[in-house]
């Protein structure tokens, strides 16, 4: 595990499935890393049941090393490219096996604070909604969810927003990072009446934007939050990994909006 230095103070992997967007999302890790002084490690997993097809066991290890070796140096590749343009060296780490066991045993050994995904896609894939759900549900750690094709200049003097009107303290200080030398007021949504929600305090300046409990309240809410060009959207996990809604918003977001998503762990 690369431990932190005073040199950086967050440690950003991001998960690469080696498509033609994985550049994008690269850049965009690198520029976020940028802007609140973190590291980088480009991460991919080589899924098995896509090398084994009814081979013998010594020419399916053989297979698995070649395809892995193969991956390594496009991954290698592609971050020398990247970090040359962007100016910041990159590390890669390649490994093969059970896709969500392999994400969960290397989130467990290197512990990075933050991790980037592309957004989930309909027509599935190695980042598909299974692998996105299973890190935000399963694993408690900071995630950046991005469309794949997006592509963000720099990730300083964004519009940012917060689902609900509670601020945790887990994050806290990358919301705080972010909002440097950006005097642009926190977009706040939230749903009127819901149970359990408090109020918490911010540093920073606020605008509400408040929305009627009932069936389509998600639903406006995810059309003000593109109609007011909010840039990126913080959601809160609150006790037993659920989120600052009653009925997990997150879904719903990714689904409905291009907005990027950044899931603060609790």
């Amino acid at each position: 595990m690369s431990p932190k230095t005073a040199q950086h103070n967050y440690r950003i992997s991001v998960l690469l499935d080696l498509s033609d967007t994985s550049e994008i999302l690269l850049m965009n890790a690198v520029r976020l890393a940028k802007a609140i002084n973190g590291s980088v490690v480009a991460f991919h997993v080589k899924p098995v049941l896509s090398l084994v097809d009814r081979e013998s066991q010594l020419s399916a290890i053989r297979n698995i090393r070649d395809q892995e070796k193969t991956a390594r140096n496009t991954l290698q590749q592609l971050a020398a490219k990247v970090g040359e343009s962007e100016n910041m060296p990159i590390s890669v780490s390649v490994s093969s096996g059970n896709v969500k066991s392999q994400i969960k045993e290397y989130l467990q050994e290197e512990k990075p604070d933050i991790l980037v995904l592309g957004k989930p896609r309909s027509r599935g894939g190695l980042l598909g909604d299974s692998i996105t759900d299973f890190v935000v549900d399963k694993v408690n750690i900071h995630v950046l969810i991005m469309v794949e094709d997006h592509q963000l200049e720099t990730f300083e003097g964004l519009n940012l927003g917060i689902f609900g009107r509670e601020f945790p303290k887990n994050g806290l200080a990358i919301i705080d990072a972010l909002k440097k030398d950006n005097d642009r007021q926190l977009r706040v949504f939230h749903i009127k009446n819901q149970q359990a929600q408090t109020v918490t305090s911010s540093a920073h300046k606020t605008i509400d934007y408040v929305f009627t409990e009932g069936a389509n309240a998600l639903d406006s809410l995810v059309k003000y939050v593109m109609r007011t060009n909010t840039q990126l959207l913080f959601i809160p996990k609150r006790k037993k990994n659920t989120f600052a809604f009653q009925t997990s918003p997150s879904k719903e977001v990714l689904r409905k909006s291009d907005v990027p998503i950044f899931i603060l762990a609790e």
